[in-house]
């Protein structure tokens, strides 16, 4: 039987806007430990599949400490205005065939999921491109891939 879901909230830097960001979590075996289910849109340093631990504040979960990392990498992504409709679709093609996912509030300001098994080299040259095109800007919100020497 799995277990349901639940959400546990991050605190938002100020630069960002301060408040708090919701994401959905599994309950482990262990109490106060959950595995993260989606990918953050503005909390730094937390990647999708992480493992963290939470505490109850005003009945509500709250992020307390990273327990575990799932090995996963997030970019934050946001088209500019004037982006050209389909080069931005070609750049997000290239995006999913990294396997990586996209993850938001609007298809113009989105997060990217890089799982562990999946090239970071590669989805970073896509993204680099598409700010080096006008397309978007991105941010590099966690790296949780284990990056080669740079020799």
């Amino acid at each position: 039987m799995s277990k349901a879901l639940v959400q546990i909230a991050f605190p938002i830097p100020p630069d960002d806007g301060g408040g708090m960001e919701s994401l959905w979590a599994v309950p482990l075996d262990e109490p106060f430990e959950f595995r993260l289910a989606n990918t953050p849109l503005w909390v730094p340093a937390i990647g999708n599949d992480d493992v963290v631990s939470a505490r109850v504040s005003e009945g509500r979960l709250l992020f307390d400490r990273v327990v575990r990392r799932g090995g996963h990498s997030t970019y934050r992504v946001a088209l500019r205005p004037d982006a050209p409709a389909a080069r931005v679709r070609e750049l997000m093609d290239r995006i999913e065939q990294t396997n990586s996912s996209v993850e938001g509030t609007s298809p113009r300001f989105f997060a990217v999921d890089v799982p562990p098994q999946s090239d970071i080299y590669s989805l970073f040259e896509v993204l680099q491109e598409g700010l080096d095109d006008g397309a978007w800007w991105f941010d590099e919100m966690h790296v949780g891939h284990k990056l080669r020497d740079s020799d």
